[in-house]
């Protein structure tokens, strides 16, 4: 099992694939700017999607999700914000998901949508 940066690109590749098999269009991956980095950014049915993917081999330190922490959830909006600034795609909805990866577990992606935002 791949541990580290490995883990990391492996969650968001399937992640990524899962995302489009249920009808997401990917528009970014790894998108950085200063101060961040989106992991996957998708469009479906106009809703503009900002995916941060977090992946463990285990429960050891914790759930996945629970990695997403006020802190990284600010960062996360900046970078949306940019991204949205700088690439104008067009949308009608906006949201924040999390998608949580643990391969060798079933189901072994956990997707949480509208998982957070300015308002929550």
């Amino acid at each position: 099992m791949p541990t580290g940066k490995a883990l990391g690109r492996l969650g968001e590749q399937m992640a990524s694939e899962y995302l489009s098999r249920k009808g997401y269009k990917i528009l970014a991956t790894n998108y950085k700017v200063r101060g961040g980095e989106l992991d996957l950014v998708a469009i479906k049915d106009e809703t503009l999607v900002f995916c941060e993917v977090k992946t463990r081999n285990s429960e050891k330190t914790g759930l996945p999700v629970e990695a997403v922490t006020p802190e990284k959830q600010r960062k996360i909006l900046h970078v949306a914000k940019c991204f949205l600034l700088r690439e104008a795609p067009v949308y009608r909805g906006l949201r924040f998901d999390v998608i949580q990866v643990m391969p060798g577990r079933v189901p072994p992606i956990c997707h949480m949508e509208d998982a957070f935002g300015e308002e929550h």
